[in-house]
Parts: structure tokens; sequence; C-alpha cells
């Protein structure tokens, strides 16, 4: 979850693994989201990683914001930012 103009955004993301293995993050480009990386998580998983596969906001699952203003590349770096923050310690 992250907030954005007052209001809570949920930003989905696939946590797979051990929580103490070592994290692989998989970030998708646009126009795709973290169903990406399903036939990839797997052997990452056999080779005992952690995989954190998120939807970036507006794409996927993830909540999207009703302004195409407010999809801008400073805001998506501070939305996976808090995700990487609050999820993959």
């Amino acid at each position: 979850m992250t907030t954005f103009r007052g209001s809570t955004l949920r930003c989905t993301y696939i946590d797979e693994g051990d929580s103490d293995a070592p994290v692989v993050l998989l970030m998708h480009g646009e126009p795709s989201w973290s169903c990406l990386f399903r036939k990839m998580i797997p052997p990452l998983l056999k080779a005992e990683f952690r995989c954190v596969a998120p939807d970036l906001i507006g794409f996927g699952r993830s909540d999207k914001p009703t302004l195409t203003t407010d999809y801008t590349f400073g805001r998506h770096v501070n939305w996976m930012h808090e995700l990487i923050i609050k999820n993959c310690r």
C-alpha cells in the first residue's frame, strides 16, 4: 500500500521464496506487468532465491490513478522505493 494525494493505492506484487534468501527483484517495463515473469520465477526459486515482482502503479492488478499526469517517472520511482523498503528487507 502506498499513499498518494491523501488516498491509499494498492500495489500488487508477487513475493515467493524464503524470506531469508537473497532477493531477485523482477521489474517490468511498459506496458507489461509481473505476469511476465511467471516462467522465470520457478527456476529462481529452485536456485534458492526469493523473487519479488511488483506491478507498477497503474499496471497489472495495481490500482490505477485517474489522471494521466499522475504517471511520472518520479512517482513510479517513489512508489517502488516505498514498496521495496517496506517489503524486501
